[in-house]
């Protein structure tokens, strides 16, 4: 009943170029078994949180706007965000190409703490763009299913024409206090888009 798991992680460095090393070692490894046309979505979910904090959204309408968000429902975000309406929106249909999503968050009215990972997101993009300009990145700036302890840059790992992910991972906490980033391959996914 175990999952097949192969994973990376890069502990006790918290910097932009960390965050790029996992997507571009996943990518990597990838290419080592001739896929090379992958999808790397990246996220932050803790930016939902975050904004949340920042309007006071809690109780049932937090459970309400964090469902309509999880869910892709663009008019019930519009409907249930209060202050946070138009903001949500604009970051929820901003999902796709990394360029038109970080023109978004640019744009967006964030707290500082939002402003500062959508700063670190940029930072890690443009080291990877750095490195790997042809690697296909998109962003969901609100996407947070499944994303239990991450912190901060996260990414999924897509293959072209497959709905399964090949890989998932991200910023977390390590232990109790040391920063760390990972990422964990799926290899029976991997071998599934590869042959």
């Amino acid at each position: 009943r175990q999952i097949t798991q192969a994973g990376l992680e890069l502990i006790g460095c918290d910097n932009p170029a960390a965050d790029a090393e996992i997507v571009l070692v996943g990518a990597e490894a990838l290419a080592s078994v001739g896929l090379t046309r992958m999808s790397f979505d990246l996220t932050l979910p803790t930016l939902v949180p975050i904004l949340l904090d920042d309007a006071s959204v809690t109780g049932s309408m937090r459970a309400v706007l964090s469902r309509a968000l999880d869910r892709k429902d663009a008019a019930s975000v519009s409907q249930h965000g209060g202050t946070l309406a138009a903001t949500l929106t604009d970051l929820l249909e901003a999902a796709g190409p990394a360029d038109r999503a970080l023109k978004a968050l640019r744009s967006a009215a964030l707290p500082t703490a939002g402003r500062d990972l959508a700063n670190r997101l940029a930072e890690a993009v443009a080291a990877i763009r750095a490195r790997a300009p042809t690697l296909r990145l998109t962003i969901d700036p609100v996407e947070f299913r499944g994303f239990r302890y991450e912190t901060g840059v996260s990414v999924t790992i897509y293959a072209p024409g497959r709905h399964e992910e090949l890989g998932r991972g991200g910023r977390y906490i390590c232990g109790e206090a040391e920063p760390a980033t990972g990422l964990t391959l799926f290899p029976d996914a991997v071998l599934r888009a590869a042959l």
